[in-house]
């Protein structure tokens, strides 16, 4: 089963604060992998969408329990699990349901974290990341009464207890590789005359490879004589690997990256060195660091985490959790999009890459989804 749902729209609240620009994000970290969150935690990301929830929050004597268990990306990643919290704790507030957190520090905690949630009888379990869909199913079959889903993948064969989470970041990848196609063929007052641009993967994942093929496949529909080098850092967690894999790009002819956090932040430091733009993924990071103050992002590739989840435990509260199939949210369903541009592009740029995205959703234009 694969369904789509709408997601509304609401201003960007709270701010994250990046290592890229002043440390770490977020003020809530679990020292260890199994100690959870106190769910009054401060949020330590946003989105600039969200639904409104319209349930009226849980009495005490049915007070939903949802636990959340992030990947070794871990909650101060800047973009992906803190989105994941960030949706938690929009869902304590909006649903009055009750909220805790494990970290994973390794892969080796992935099972013991989520077999926690289901030994303590969670209402819900939510695993955040792609590299969890393994234990999550082995956890979820021992455990047939409680409910899980997952962020970034699905279960085969599917679990009539759990839920896929799915987006397509192809879409975003898309846009933000159009826009970074017009940006690398102008003269702006940074980047070189070269037609190239780059993709710092991390991990090679299907969700990571389906941002970096959107994003080539954009470049190349701005300009077909575009070249986009490819690279991946193997690791989500290290700055050091990703700088290295971007200054090699840059040296190249690069002059437009792609990349994620936490990772990325070593693609921010090699772009400010070389004079460079970047493009995130997940999470607006030029709004979350006061726009222009960090002149090297071009951009982001946006993945409404929080605004899902948050869908995700609203689902459980009205009694209306589908388990046995995978949900999927694209540029239609407000799932992704394109993030602020910086204000040294055209408006006219930023005017051809939005008038794209009724093609993308009607499926005028078909992306890829692999790298090849």
């Amino acid at each position: 089963m694969q369904r789509t749902l709408p997601l509304g729209r609401r201003a960007l609240v709270g701010v994250a604060t990046m290592a890229l620009v002043a440390g770490c994000a977020g003020s809530t970290s679990p020292s260890t992998s199994t100690a959870a969150v106190p769910s009054s935690a401060a949020p330590v990301a946003s989105s600039s969408a969200a639904p409104s929830a319209s349930t009226a929050p849980a009495s005490a004597e049915t007070t939903i329990r949802v636990g959340l268990v992030t990947d070794v990306g871990g909650l101060n990643d800047g973009g992906f699990n803190s989105l994941a919290l960030k949706g938690l704790q929009d869902a304590e507030a909006q649903l009055g349901i009750e909220g805790d957190v494990l970290e994973s520090k390794a892969d080796a905690d992935y099972i013991p974290n989520i077999q926690k949630f289901a030994d303590e009888g969670y209402d819900l379990v939510i695993s955040v990341g792609f590299l969890m869909t393994d234990a999550t199913a082995q956890v979820a079959t021992r455990y047939p009464d409680v409910k899980f889903a997952i962020v970034d993948s699905a279960f085969d064969p599917p679990l009539p207890n759990a839920s896929g989470i799915l987006f397509k970041e192809q879409e975003s990848g898309f846009l933000t590789g159009y826009l970074a196609g017009l940006v690398t063929s102008a003269e702006l007052s940074r980047g070189n005359p070269e037609k190239i641009v780059g993709n710092v993967g991390l991990v090679k994942i299907p969700p990571v490879d389906r941002y970096l093929a959107g994003f080539a496949a954009g470049a190349k529909h701005a300009d077909p004589t575009i070249e986009t080098l490819l690279g991946y850092s193997n690791t989500f967690t290290d700055p050091a690997k990703c700088k290295e894999i971007a200054l090699q790009q840059i040296e190249q002819g690069a002059d437009v990256l792609f990349t994620g956090t936490p990772c990325g932040v070593g693609v921010y430091d090699a772009a400010l060195e070389e004079n460079a733009w970047t493009v995130w993924a997940d999470v607006d990071i030029r709004e979350q660091q006061g726009g222009d103050a960090v002149p090297q992002i071009l951009t982001s590739a946006l993945k409404r985490v929080d605004s899902v989840v948050l869908l995700a435990i609203e689902a459980v509260v009205e009694d209306n959790f589908e388990g046995g199939g995978v949900v999927t949210y694209g540029l239609a369903e407000e799932g992704v999009g394109l993030g602020s541009v910086s204000s040294e592009v055209p408006p006219d740029m930023v005017e051809q890459t939005e008038a794209l995205i009724p093609q993308v959703t009607s499926g005028e234009i078909e992306i890829p989804t692999t790298i090849e």
